[in-house]
């Protein structure tokens, strides 16, 4: 939806902040414990390495905002915000049954944080830590945030587009709301919901967990302290 706005160019998803955090190795620092005392030049230095390797994929034409969609992205708030003093954050929500439900049913590539998903019960753990990692960088920093809810999304793309795009400072486009048309446009999409991004808006995979209430049940229980933070509370007791 971002990536159709004429001002906004959606990076898919790359391990660029990774690429950062492999800049503190080479200074001999440790991460993250080394962003208390981080240098102005050492951010300097890291900030154009990142957007040196960023414009590889961006189009020709500039743009005023590139988005870095990676979603583990959050985890790193602190870095971000470091190097980054004005970069805006928007966090995606979705229900957190089914975060984890979909993260589960993936068929993503071994590695480190994806070995996660190979278990519901290790899928719950990465949610939890994930999220309560971005919470206390958000309470530490308090950098410019909105978050959008998948649900929200569903119900009313015109009205939390330009909830979005209003966060953003920039102006309404058409072109936000017939995001599978530009996105059929971009060829082959490198992210696991290519499939999804390429289809109008679609109401199928709302509450999808309740499906498989023979084993998410449990994870609901385990999640609700989550599940209320998030505002999804009244949903459960509807």
């Amino acid at each position: 939806m971002l990536d159709a706005h004429p001002d906004i160019a959606v990076v898919e998803e790359r391990p660029l902040v990774a690429g950062l955090i492999a800049r503190f190795a080479l200074s001999g620092r440790s991460y993250p414990q080394g962003l208390v005392d981080l240098p102005a030049a050492e951010r300097a230095e890291m900030r154009g390495w990142y957007r040196a390797r960023m414009a590889r994929f961006l189009p020709a034409a500039p743009t005023r905002y590139a988005v870095d969609k990676m979603p583990l992205n959050l985890v790193h708030a602190g870095l971000i915000r470091s190097v980054f003093p004005e970069a805006r954050f928007l966090l995606a929500l979705r229900h957190p049954c089914d975060v984890v439900l979909s993260c589960f049913m993936q068929r993503f590539h071994l590695n480190t944080w994806m070995a996660s998903f190979t278990s519901l019960d290790d899928t719950v753990r990465l949610y939890r830590a994930a999220f309560g990692a971005w919470e206390a960088y958000a309470d530490a920093h308090d950098p410019p945030r909105a978050a959008v809810r998948y649900e929200d999304l569903v119900d009313d793309l015109p009205r939390e587009a330009a909830r979005i795009l209003e966060f953003l400072g920039l102006p309404w486009h058409d072109a936000v709301t017939r995001f599978d048309e530009h996105a059929r446009g971009r060829g082959v999409l490198a992210t696991p919901s290519a499939a999804q991004v390429t289809q109008p808006i679609y109401r199928t995979a709302l509450a999808r967990w309740r499906r498989y209430d023979f084993a998410m049940n449990p994870v609901a229980r385990s999640l609700a302290d989550e599940i209320r933070r998030y505002g999804y509370e009244q949903q459960e007791q509807a």
